[in-house]
Parts: C-alpha cells; sequence; structure tokens
C-alpha cells in the first residue's frame, strides 16, 4: 500500500522523486534521461544531464539542483576525476551510482568481498554454485536413474525397430561439448549409417540462418524410424545415462558440436559455461526455429537465472512439447 501510495504521488504530483543529475554525454546517458521522463513511476526526476569532464562545474551544478543521486555513465573520466566526484557526494550525502557501459562487464551475479582492506567486486559465471549446483546434481541422478528404469521396455522396441529397418548400430556416439570438455553424446540412430559423411554435400540445404549450426527438412539421410522417433521426440532418450554419468544435466544449453563451436564469436561461448542439458529454454521455446542469436541470448538468460523453480518449469514445458508439439524433423 505505501509503495502504491509512493508511486501515485510521485507520478501525479512529483513529490517524494529523487532528483537525479546524470553525468556524462554518450548513449546511455541520452537513453536513460529519456526513460526516466517516459516513467514517473519510476520514483526519479532528471534534473540535468552533464557532459564534459569540468569537475569543478559539475560539483557546483550538483550543489546548486540539490540533487538526491548522481549517475555516471562515461568510465572514461580519470582516476582522478571519479575520487573528486565520489569524495563530494559521500561529503555532500549524494547518492553515487555508477552505470557500466561494456556489456561484458554486466552481470546479474556477482559478490562482493574484502581481501587485505581492498574492495574485491567477483563477477561470477552463473548463479549455480554451491548448494545450487549440489541440489541440480542431485535431481539429476535421481531422475535419470527413475527414468532409464521406466523407459526399459521400449528402449528394446525401439532397437529392434532401428535393427530391422537398416543395418548399423542402435545408437550413435556424437562428439559433442558439455562445460568445458568434450564427451561422447548418446542417441539412438535416426539416420543412415554413414550420415556424417554425406553432410558436406547438404550444407547448400541448411535451413538454419544466423550461425554456425546446421538444419534441414526431410533430410534424405533420416530413416523411417528414425523420421517418428524425431516426432515424437524419443531418439533422445539415450542422453538419460549421460546425465547419470554427470557428462550433461537434465537442463542447460543445447550440446553443442567442436566444430561449430571452433566458429562461435565471444559472446557466444558463454553457453559453455555450465553443463549442457538434454533440454533447455531455447529448447522449449522454438529450438531449431530460433535464430541462432536468440537461441544463445535464451541460454545466456537461463545461466544468469538459473534456479531449481526454473529448472522445473522447463521440465515441464518439455513434457507438454513432447505430447502436443509436433514441429521436429
Amino acid at each position: 500500500a505505501i509503495r502504491y501510495l509512493q508511486a501515485v504521488s510521485v507520478a501525479r504530483f512529483g513529490f517524494g522523486a529523487h532528483r537525479i543529475i546524470v553525468v556524462g554525454g554518450d548513449d546511455v546517458a541520452t537513453t536513460l534521461v529519456s526513460e526516466i521522463g517516459k516513467d514517473p513511476l519510476l520514483g526519479y526526476c532528471s534534473i540535468k544531464k552533464i557532459d564534459g569532464d569540468d569537475i569543478d562545474k559539475i560539483l557546483t551544478t550538483i550543489s546548486r539542483f540539490g540533487a538526491d543521486e548522481v549517475f555516471l555513465t562515461n568510465r572514461t573520466y580519470s582516476a582522478d576525476f571519479l575520487a573528486d566526484l565520489v569524495s563530494f557526494c559521500q561529503e555532500k550525502h549524494v547518492v553515487f551510482k555508477l552505470i557500466p557501459t561494456s556489456s561484458q562487464f554486466l552481470a546479474t551475479n556477482f559478490e562482493v568481498d574484502v581481501f587485505k582492506g581492498l574492495p574485491l567486486i567477483e563477477i561470477k559465471r552463473t548463479n549455480l554454485e554451491g548448494w545450487g549446483r549440489v541440489i541440480k546434481r542431485s535431481l539429476d541422478i535421481i531422475a535419470s536413474l527413475i527414468g532409464l528404469i521406466l523407459i526399459s521396455p521400449l528402449f528394446a522396441v525401439l532397437a529392434f525397430l532401428i535393427k530391422w529397418e537398416t543395418h548399423g548400430p542402435i545408437f550413435v556416439s556424437l562428439r559433442r561439448v558439455s562445460g568445458n570438455r568434450e564427451f561422447n553424446f548418446l542417441k539412438f540412430r535416426s539416420m543412415i549409417e554413414n550420415a556424417e559423411e554425406l553432410k558436406p554435400m547438404l550444407i547448400a540445404f541448411n535451413e538454419r540462418t544466423g550461425g554456425p549450426l546446421f538444419k534441414m527438412r526431410n533430410d534424405p539421410r533420416v530413416t523411417s524410424v528414425g523420421r517418428f522417433m524425431r516426432k515424437i521426440r524419443i531418439d533422445e532418450l539415450p542422453q538419460l545415462w549421460n546425465v547419470l554419468r554427470g557428462d550433461i544435466s537434465l537442463v542447460g544449453p543445447r550440446p553443442h558440436q567442436p566444430d561449430e563451436i571452433a566458429m562461435y564469436e565471444r559472446h557466444h561461448k558463454k553457453v559453455l559455461a555450465i553443463k549442457a542439458g538434454v533440454t533447455g529454454l531455447a529448447q522449449v521455446s522454438g529450438s531449431s526455429d530460433l535464430d541462432f542469436e536468440k537461441e544463445v541470448s535464451l541460454d545466456s538468460f537461463y545461466i544468469d537465472n538459473w534456479s531449481l523453480w526454473l529448472d522445473i518449469k522447463i521440465i515441464l514445458r518439455t513434457g507438454l512439447k513432447i505430447f502436443f508439439d509436433r514441429s521436429a524433423v
């Protein structure tokens, strides 16, 4: 109730709004002032935007306008400039906030510590650490073990169908990357035996744009039984063995091929920060229909915002996708 009253008083009367001065002449400063002006419910009122490195002018402006907070968006200022500005704000009881402009520095997971009197900020790859890692691994072991026991009769049926239709092994063992290591990725064989050897001949028919991944509808290498298994997404059930072994997790980014990773740009490689998964946020949000950059964005969001509840939601959505979505090829 108090927050609602505060929002109304700020939006209608400007009462209680924090008066801020934005220091910086970059696009971030301009965007910040614009967004504050559009949404008074944020609780801020922009009273001035200052560009330049005249520290005396900036300090005088802060005092004259009676600012409550100072937002600094340009990090190219000298160390002396920053020291003077921070000291002045502390002296005048003005809140000082620094907005990093480098996307590589932005992170939702960080930890503040002190080492020998020096403040340290640790930017973490993910919040999946400590007990979170223990809980996730425990879920993987229990779920994969139960799953393998329950679907073992189905394994026998699929093994018979695969061997009955074409010559070759029941399973295929593919090299994939999970986290920072390679492993043998198990699947029911859904293609003819020499499928990988024929892949270079089909590159021209690749329908997956915006990245190094290959996807082709009506791939001639797929067998009839393989097409059926892909349609209801049961060709990947042997991955439960990989989960039990600890190669991958139930939920995580898609397992990546070593030759694909060789073509990734630096920001793409964030998806290697944690173990790959049988399913993941990108898989339940469009899978192969997604642009590669969108897939990376979704996997990066998962890495930054992992929680047990998020894993459960993705698993439930995967179940719905298996039963009701027939877009797989």
